[in-house]
C-alpha cells in the first residue's frame, strides 16, 4: 500500500523519537540538530515536554536524507492535525485496523525501555515525570529480540 508522504514524518517521529502527535505538529526541521544527534522539543503538554530527544539510528538516517534534500519549516508542512487525522483514519479503515492516538509513541516507549534497559533514560527521552511511571507503562510489551529488530529498521 502507498502511504501518503505526509504520514511519513508522523511515523518516523512517533516510532523513533517517541513524540506525541501534538509535538510532531509543532516540530520544525530547524528543531532537528544533526550536529548533536538530537532534536529539540518545545513546551507543550507539560513542563517536562520541553526537552532534547536523541535521534535514534533509524530517525537519524532518515532526517539526514530529508535535510540533505533541503527540508525546512514544519515537518508536517501544509497539513494540520485534522488533515493528518483524516488521512490516518482513511488508511486504518482501508487496512481494517484501529490505531489509537499516540500508539506510535507507546511503541517507541516499549521498544526503547527493553532495548536500553533504563527506565530513567526512557522517561527523560519521552518527557515523563517519573521513571516509575515509564517502567509500569512499558516494561512487558516486547522481547529483547523484537526491540533489537525495531531499532534496525531503516526507511
Amino acid at each position: 500500500a502507498n502511504i501518503p508522504a505526509i504520514m511519513i514524518p508522523r511515523l518516523m517521529f512517533g516510532c523513533f523519537a517517541g513524540l506525541r502527535s501534538s509535538e510532531i505538529e509543532r516540530l520544525t526541521w530547524e528543531d532537528v540538530r544533526l550536529d548533536v544527534g538530537q532534536l529539540f522539543m518545545t513546551k507543550g503538554k507539560n513542563k517536562n515536554s520541553e526537552r532534547f530527544v536523541t535521534l535514534t539510528p533509524p530517525l537519524l538516517d532518515w532526517c539526514k536524507k530529508m535535510l540533505d534534500g533541503g527540508a525546512t519549516g514544519p515537518v508536517l508542512k501544509g497539513f494540520g492535525s485534522k488533515d493528518v487525522y483524516k488521512i490516518q483514519k482513511r488508511l486504518c479503515k482501508a487496512a481494517g485496523v484501529n490505531i489509537p492516538n499516540n500508539a506510535l509513541r507507546h511503541s517507541y516507549g516499549s521498544h526503547h525501555l527493553v532495548h536500553h534497559a533504563s527506565e530513567g533514560n526512557t522517561a527523560a527521552e519521552m518527557g515523563h515525570h517519573t521513571a516509575q511511571m515509564t517502567f509500569q507503562a512499558y516494561r512487558r510489551a516486547v522481547t529483547k529480540v523484537q526491540a533489537a529488530a525495531y531499532w534496525d529498521i531503516r526507511v
